[in-house]
């Protein structure tokens, strides 16, 4: 299949870890006029711990005032920080300007709303491990990859990225998929969780996380979501195995006193659940201290 054609343009809105690595892959594979819109300016952006490091210096915008109209928009902001995209999305998109949706959580819809109408809205499961280095540089501790719908939209999001480094998988139910992740993401919180609960702490994180997961699991499949086998005990072993100097994002954020993405994970379980009938009061719990 031919590559993106050069014409297409591309704003990626938010340069968090993903954000960067995204833009940086994207203007080293030349197949699209990229580029950034962020709080400020970098002179350069770099992504290392790949095989070979990638620079660029892209055009990055930071009033939207300036910006013109795009072919495609690629929302890489944090969830919690979707409202302060509302500017962007209003300058950049025609109607039809489909948005690309790459955050934790399964309401990817429902968080435009207002803003994009759902069917221009492409739900995007990232599965690339990156953190910031410093200002302007990322570092990839694994590869890139994207998970989005088998569908015209999915199909022209992946052309996007011919010719880069990272990989867009098609497939037939990208929600059961954004179910498993954010399975995994709410048992992630036990460690967070037990540090601010003492009730979280009598239970231990070990039947934390999985109570947790459990709920998860049980919400989404009275939603008639299809998981994969023992998506509960996965996602118990993963929150277990976090290294213990390595903080994860929510745990940087509770630490730095900035808004947190638990909203959009366990809060969404907790949510759900509620109005499913489900019992979901870890969860709920996670919610109200983690916030």
């Amino acid at each position: 299949m031919d590559s993106a054609p050069s014409s297409t343009s591309v704003a990626v809105v938010g340069l968090g870890a993903i954000g960067t690595r995204l833009v940086v892959e994207l203007a080293c594979a030349g197949t699209s006029d990229v580029f950034a819109c962020a709080r400020r300016k970098f002179a350069a952006l770099e992504l290392v711990g790949v095989e070979t490091p990638l620079e660029c210096t892209p055009r990055i915008e930071v009033d939207s005032a300036h910006v013109r109209r795009v072919d495609w928009v690629l929302l890489c902001t944090k969830a919690q920080h979707v409202e302060s995209a509302r500017d962007w999305l209003r300058a950049l998109r025609r109607d039809d300007t489909p948005v690309a949706v790459l955050q934790n959580g399964v309401e990817h819809r429902e968080r435009l709303a207002g803003m994009v109408r759902g069917e221009f809205v492409v739900p995007v499961v990232v599965d690339a491990p990156t953190e910031r280095v410093r200002d302007g540089s990322v570092r990839a501790r694994g590869p890139a990859r994207l998970s989005v719908s088998r569908d015209a939209l999915g199909q022209r999001f992946a052309e996007l990225f011919r010719g880069s480094n990272v990989l867009v998988e098609q497939v037939d139910d990208v929600r059961a998929l954004a179910w498993a992740k954010l399975v995994h993401n709410c048992a992630g919180a036990a460690r967070a969780l037990e540090a601010r609960s003492t009730l979280a702490a009598v239970l231990g994180r070990r039947e934390l996380a999985a109570r947790l997961a459990a709920e998860a699991v049980e919400v989404a499949t009275a939603l008639g979501v299809v998981l994969p086998a023992g998506a509960g005990a996965s996602a118990t072993a993963a929150a277990l195995a976090l290294e213990p100097d390595r903080r994860t994002s929510l745990e940087s954020d509770l630490a730095l006193g900035r808004p947190t993405e638990i909203d959009a994970r366990n809060g969404a379980v907790a949510r759900l659940g509620a109005q499913l009938g489900v019992d979901v009061r870890w969860n709920a719990l996670a919610l109200q201290q983690l916030r």
